[in-house]
């Protein structure tokens, strides 16, 4: 006698893809991500990234396509022990070590009204529970850097090896439940298992950064090239309506002008380490390293209370860190770059089954998943924005931020790389489920009458600039003419020269959305004959609307008032104007349902006159207020002194203006 799979199913029409833990154990699995089988199942495509397949991936591991349903990571749903395992984007959250899963069942046709909320597969993971034998593993992975070559570009650059690791490793562990006065054998069961993963890489990159001299102000290494710094504090008008600047004697500029605030920051950035090209651009090189840090957790619990009654409980826990992006290194205890992803994944099932007789079985299920997904900047909390010397009116605007605000140059033309970032965002899942099942037997027929419900949560907090961004461009130091284009190396002139050209100061709300869903089905699976199954069922679905719970969807709604809101005013929009000239007044444009502040004073350029801008505006629950300025030059009066770009010397002319935070402030950000 040999026993095997059938050819043919014959009790269902559903089509699909069964893997048991035989085949999980034998065949080769890509970092130990048992979902890499489902690959295997016919009616299916892969279109993800073949390096991405660790269980933290979820992307990647998502990245199946069937039935043609739409969506980057396929639109399937994604089950464990039959509860929702899903996380935002349609992406499976919680991936359990391969030794935990009993089997998993790939159904890319579903004829089975019990399934559903889904245009493509099902997948549903079963894991393993404990019998009264114990069992037990344990495995090791480990790839040494030690026998590593070095990467390509880091050999050629004749830098050393960077890290280059992989150490993934775990165990299991099932048997009967043995407490002091208590045996479990034949009732009760448990369920372990943990895997850990770490690996290192490089990403190898060359960057730009500034040079000893170019900190100090001093940019005749760039006369060589045709390059040269004009002052816009010479700006005049020509009658022609054209803006002419004069050139920095020798392309220098004087170190009274150079900005305390640049100078500070200038810090942050690592010297160079190559030689670059004949401008200076491409002249650090870094091994930018990425790794990761995983652990992972499934307990399971199985009881017997009687002959009738049987229920399990399932927690899973798994917490992921990658480090990314960090080419600078680390400079006096900062890392100005870089960004820690985490995945967070708690879960829990209760799963009980009734046997009210040979005939009838009813089970139910109540499930919690929650998968939280925050960005934190590998210098937040360790850098204090107000120690680069911003004046006192406008660091008071930055509150407790602790992190490296942005300083962006434009890539028009290359530039220098840049340093800061935002305050990371969060964002968490919680998924509710409670599914009921009534299976009636019924002579040829098996009947299933059930309810799904699930409640879904999306809470987010999106990425925002406290302490603000800072934008400086070519918009006045190119000439000799304001329309002269642009060239590498005065994007960090202005910069030094405490001369912006935009930035903003981000105020962001958290928003909690969330969304009922409903589903009932009655599924008859009716045998007609040895050779005649048929499946017969209705499933009903109604997916709620997205609400925010705390009402913050809708902003600036009045609903006292019984006739139709009049059209918000806004502000004119500035007149056209050639780069570098000033519009005649600041405006302020506020969005609908704000409140109108506009304020002027003096600004951190002694020759220019900003358009400020506060807007706000909410969108999916999530609202932000930004205040932001445009700088545009104007020729200076006749005999006026140039102030200074420092928070310690004398206020600028009355005629400047500065970015809306510095409201009334006597002196000039910095």
């Amino acid at each position: 006698m040999r026993a095997g799979t059938p050819l043919l199913e014959v009790s269902t029409g559903s089509a699909g893809q069964v893997i048991d833990a035989q085949r999980i154990n034998l065949l080769p699995l890509s970092d130990g991500n048992p979902f890499v089988l489902s690959r295997l199942a016919a009616g299916t495509a892969y279109i993800g990234d073949l390096k991405f397949s660790r269980p933290f991936d979820n992307a990647g591991t998502s990245s199946l396509v069937a039935d043609g349903a739409p969506g980057t990571n396929g639109g399937n749903e994604f089950t464990l022990d039959g509860s929702p395992n899903m996380a935002h984007g349609r992406r499976v959250a919680y991936v359990p070590p391969s030794d935990a899963v009993e089997e998993f069942k790939v159904e890319t046709a579903t004829y089975d009204a019990q399934q559903g909320h889904t245009a493509g597969a099902t997948v549903n993971v079963v894991l393993k529970s404990g019998t009264n034998d114990w069992h037990g593993t344990a495995y090791e992975f480990y790839r040494s850097d030690s026998i590593s070559a070095n990467d390509f570009f880091l050999n050629r650059a004749g830098k050393p090896r960077a890290p280059l690791s992989y150490n993934r490793y775990g165990g299991s562990l099932g048997g009967p439940v043995l407490l002091p006065g208590y045996s479990g054998r034949d009732r009760t069961f448990f369920m372990v298992t943990y895997e850990g993963l770490k690996d290192e890489f490089p990403e190898p990159g060359t960057f730009t950064v500034p040079t000893e001299a170019e900190r100090k102000g001093d940019f005749s290494a760039l006369l060589r090239q045709g390059i040269t710094i004009y002052d816009p504090l010479t700006a005049v008008r020509l009658p022609d309506g054209r803006i002419q600047r004069t050139p920095f004697p020798g392309n220098m500029i004087p170190t009274n002008r150079l900005s305390p605030v640049a100078l500070a920051y200038l810090n942050l950035y690592p010297l160079p380490n190559q030689a670059g090209d004949a401008q200076g651009r491409d002249n650090f090189i870094g091994p930018n390293g990425r790794g990761d840090t995983f652990n992972s957790v499934t307990t399971r619990i199985d009881h017997k209370l009687s002959d009738s009654h049987r229920f399990f409980v399932r927690y899973t826990w798994n917490n992921r860190r990658e480090n990314r992006g960090n080419w600078t290194g680390e400079l006096d205890g900062v890392r100005p770059t870089g960004n820690y992803l985490f995945r967070v994944n708690n879960a829990f099932t209760y799963d009980h089954v009734y046997t009210r007789s040979a005939t009838t079985l009813v089970n139910l299920r109540v499930g919690f998943a929650r998968f939280n997904e925050p960005n934190v900047r590998q210098h937040q909390g360790s850098f204090d924005p107000k120690s680069l010397g911003f004046s006192s009116r406008t660091a008071a605007f930055f509150g407790d931020a602790s992190y490296v605000p942005r300083f962006e140059f434009p890539t028009n033309p290359d530039t220098y790389s840049n340093l800061g970032d935002s305050v990371g965002d969060k964002r968490a899942t919680n998924v509710y489920s409670v599914q009921p099942t009534l299976t009636r037997l019924m002579g040829n027929h098996s009947l299933r009458v059930g309810y799904d419900f699930r409640m879904l949560r999306d809470n987010s907090y999106p990425s925002h600039h406290p302490a603000g961004r800072y934008d400086f461009n070519t918009d006045f130091t190119p000439g000799p003419l304001d329309n002269s284009p642009g060239q590498f190396g005065q994007q960090l002139a202005a910069f030094l020269l405490g001369q912006p050209t935009g930035g903003f100061i981000d105020r962001t709300a958290s928003r909690a959305n969330q969304s009922l869903y409903h589903a009932g089905f009655v599924q008859d699976d009716w045998r007609v004959s040895r050779r005649l199954t048929l499946n017969v069922g209705l499933r009903y679905e109604y997916e709620g609307p997205i609400t925010e719970r705390y009402d913050r969807n809708i902003r600036g709604f009045d609903t006292t008032r019984p006739t139709r809101p009049t059209p918000s005013r806004r502000s004119p929009p500035p007149t056209s104007r050639s780069k570098g000239d000033s519009p005649s007044s600041t405006r302020t444009t506020v969005a609908s349902g704000t409140p109108t502040r506009t304020t002027s004073s003096p600004g951190w350029a002694s020759r220019s006159r900003p358009t400020t801008r506060r807007s706000c505006g909410a969108a999916g629950g999530s609202t932000r207020c930004r205040w932001s300025w445009r700088t545009r030059s104007r020729p200076p009066p006749p005999a006026t002194t140039a102030s200074l770009p420092s928070s310690s010397r004398a206020s600028p002319s009355p005629r400047t203006s500065s970015p809306p935070w510095t409201a009334a402030s006597p002196s000039a950000p910095t």
